[in-house]
Formats: C-alpha cells, sequence, structure tokens
C-alpha cells in the first residue's frame, strides 16, 4: 500500500473500501462502519488464507494477532485437541490475548476446517491506531475480549 499513502486522503480511502469491499463487508463487525472507518481499518488488516486442518494458532503460542474470518470454518481445540467450539464466516478469533497484562498466552488452538480466508489484525496496530482513531471498535473488541475470557476461567473453575 506504499504508493497508495501518495493520494488524497478521500481518494485513497475510496480506493482501499472498494479493495477491501469483499472482504470487509461480509463480516457483520464492519457492516456499520463508514466508507472512511472501513478504509482505514482496512489498511491495517492483512489478508491471509489457511488450508483445512491448517492451525491458525496454537494452544499456549504468545499471540501478536487476531483474525476474522472472511470465508471458511473454524474449529476451537482445547490442549488435548478436543473440539470446543466452531467458528464460521464473519466471526473474529484469538482477541483474548490481544489485551493481556502480561504475557499473552494463547488460551485455545485454532485449526481451519475447511479453507479458510482471513483478516488478520497485529497487537501492535490495534493497541497503536485502532485505540486512537476508532475507540468504539478498540472497546467492542475489548468487550468481546473479556467476555470471552471470563467465559473460559469459568468453564475451568467447573
Amino acid at each position: 500500500h506504499n504508493c497508495l499513502g501518495l493520494l488524497p486522503r478521500v481518494l485513497y480511502n475510496q480506493v482501499m473500501d472498494n479493495l477491501l469491499s469483499d472482504e470487509i463487508n461480509c463480516i457483520p463487525f464492519f457492516e456499520k462502519l463508514d466508507s472512511d472507518c472501513r478504509a482505514r481499518m482496512g489498511s491495517l488488516l492483512r489478508p491471509c488464507t489457511f488450508q483445512a486442518r491448517e492451525y491458525v494458532f496454537h494452544c499456549l503460542d504468545i499471540g501478536t494477532e487476531m483474525y476474522w474470518i472472511v470465508k471458511g470454518d473454524c474449529e476451537i481445540l482445547d490442549l488435548e485437541g478436543n473440539i470446543l467450539a466452531r467458528q464460521k464466516e464473519g466471526s473474529m478469533l484469538g482477541e483474548a490475548c490481544m489485551f493481556a497484562e502480561s504475557v499473552p498466552i494463547r488460551y485455545t488452538s485454532v485449526r481451519a476446517k475447511t479453507t479458510c480466508e482471513m483478516l488478520e489484525l497485529r497487537r501492535e496496530d490495534l493497541h497503536t491506531y485502532v485505540k486512537h482513531w476508532f475507540p468504539d471498535i478498540y472497546q467492542t473488541i475489548l468487550d468481546v475480549s473479556m467476555e470471552r475470557v471470563q467465559h473460559v476461567q469459568a468453564d475451568e473453575l467447573l
């Protein structure tokens, strides 16, 4: 996107919104954002593909990125490899470790059930840009993260 950075902001946002519209518009999390916001968020997201049965990340990894599933389905696995849940298109993954106070350890593994197209957001970009440009989006991701961590902790007590 380096040469696009030379464009005037309005034109840059239009180009980015058009380039990423198929990926971003299919994710409910981004549906209600205006085109300027989608374009700025899109500039932070990196498209990536995982083949069926390929791991997106492993339990106990240090997490430095989170994902949104654009196409495909994933399985959420515990440390022993048992399937805890399934996530489909539009779902957010890996956000829990993005807000860890200490070492951001992943509590689960994620494996692509089918070939998956995803958008990746790095932890550094979340805290450097999203937090300041889009505090509402940042807070929403934080809220989802806290809810999921509380759910995991409650399950551990049972």
